[in-house]
């Protein structure tokens, strides 16, 4: 796991509404059965050299994927945009180790979870430049 990965783990679980919400309910990669009120967090695509027409910046790009769960509609509203305002616009250092030039938030989506229906999903995508 990169530094990023970790470092985006410490600063997801230190906002305020996402430590209320979800405990230590906060998985990599998928939720664990029978939890309710959960935040995952997938990374999706990243960790390669960011390049432009006049060759590499010298720094890396990784995108996020953060699901939040929970019965209540208004409550992923709230959980999702505090983690939108968080991280969109972040630059400077993140936990004690991660570097990031550039944070924004690139979608955002509302569902129903496939498998339970009474479950909402709010997930958005997360960009960084590190």
């Amino acid at each position: 796991m990169s530094d990023l990965i970790k470092d985006f783990y410490a600063e997801l679980s230190s906002i305020a509404e996402v430590s209320s919400f979800a405990d230590s309910r906060i998985y990599p990669l998928l939720a664990r059965p029978g939890v309710e009120d959960f935040i995952v967090y997938t990374p999706v695509s990243g960790g390669f050299a960011e390049t432009y027409y006049s060759g590499d910046l010298g720094m890396s790009e990784q995108v996020i994927q953060v699901d939040v769960y929970s019965r209540s509609f208004a409550t992923n509203q709230t959980v999702i945009e505090a983690i939108i305002n968080y991280f969109n616009g972040l630059k400077g250092e993140i936990n004690t180790n991660t570097n990031v030039g550039r944070a924004y938030v690139a979608a955002k989506r509302e569902d129903l979870d496939p498998s339970d229906s009474t479950l909402y999903r709010s997930s958005i995508d997360i960009n960084f430049l590190y």
